[in-house]
């Protein structure tokens, strides 16, 4: 009974909410070492978390920008993760970029958390947005 009571205690003077932020967060730091690129210029996305098994990228794709990796074969897949295993929970990506539009343009990079090391998480992930120039040569 002393134990319930000193829960109701701690509730009282901790919100639950202080505690659920704290579980809700796993991810403390998602971040790339360039807003913009061009070309051939690689970017790292670097990220740390906290119990977590793994994360996993998923990209919201920006036509006609491609997205490679010396860690993957081939060009990332658009809006779903792109690896079939989770990567690192404490790690980082080089990426690589083509962008053949006459125009900049955005892409939205989610690192999705997993707790299980099966299951993706976008809710308890983070994003950051990166900004690929143009390849395109003026007439």
């Amino acid at each position: 009974m002393k134990l319930l009571s000193l829960l109701a205690l701690v509730f009282l003077v901790f919100p639950a909410a202080v505690f659920a932020s704290y579980v809700t967060t796993p991810v403390k730091t998602f971040t790339a070492s360039a807003a913009k690129t061009t070309s051939g210029q690689a970017v790292t996305l670097s990220w740390t978390t906290t119990g977590l098994s793994g994360v996993n990228i998923q990209i919201i794709c920006n036509d006609p920008v491609l997205v490679t990796s010396p860690s993957f074969s081939g060009n990332f897949p658009c809006s779903k993760p792109v690896f079939t295993s989770p990567l690192g929970a404490n790690s980082s990506l080089i990426l690589n970029f083509t962008n053949s539009s006459p125009y900049d343009k955005s892409l939205q990079f989610l690192l999705l958390a997993s707790f299980d090391g099966t299951t993706y998480d976008a809710l308890h992930g983070s994003s950051l947005t990166l900004t690929v120039s143009t390849d395109a040569v003026p007439d």
